[in-house]
């Protein structure tokens, strides 16, 4: 595999004032402007998308068409970018676990739960995994949007 080094070299001077002589930092608009298409390249050489917009099959046209039978059904940017990413991971591609990462408010839980709205064998299980003070918002959205498609056991 093929590596790039995406720091420069430190060059060592003589420095007579030891705060020049500190690292520097830089702003991550400049840093991207200066590296961002080194690090694209290496992205695209070195990993392999599970799930890509531009080539759907049919597997992804009937995780759409399930999804439609959710109350509420998510948003494009929803199932774009992190449902149908995640389930394809889990279900099609078979890994063992998937991260689905979002901002505060972009509707992860209820993403999670979308996710297991598509599990194609009724006897695979999902664990849920959140702080004690989100428990309840689980309990809400699963009652709510996923409309009690997903069979739950609650210890």
């Amino acid at each position: 595999m093929e590596t790039a080094t995406l720091t420069p070299e430190p060059v060592i001077e003589d420095v007579e004032d030891p705060e020049q002589a500190q690292p520097k930092t830089i702003k991550l608009a400049e840093f991207l402007g200066e590296w961002g298409d080194i690090l694209k390249s290496q992205v695209i050489r070195n990993m392999d998308p599970v799930y890509s917009p531009k080539n759907e099959d049919d597997w992804d046209r009937e995780a759409r068409e399930k999804l439609k039978q959710l109350i509420r059904p998510p948003f494009e940017s929803q199932t774009r970018r992190g449902i149908l990413p995640v389930a394809r991971s889990f279900y099609k591609e078979d890994h063992k676990a998937a991260f689905l990462v979002g901002e505060m408010g972009s509707g992860k839980t209820f993403m999670g739960l979308a996710i297991a709205h598509l599990i194609p064998k009724p006897a695979k299980r999902i664990l849920i995994q959140c702080p004690g003070h989100l428990v309840q918002k689980w309990i809400r959205v699963l009652s709510g949007p996923i409309n009690n498609k997903i069979p739950s056991k609650t210890i």
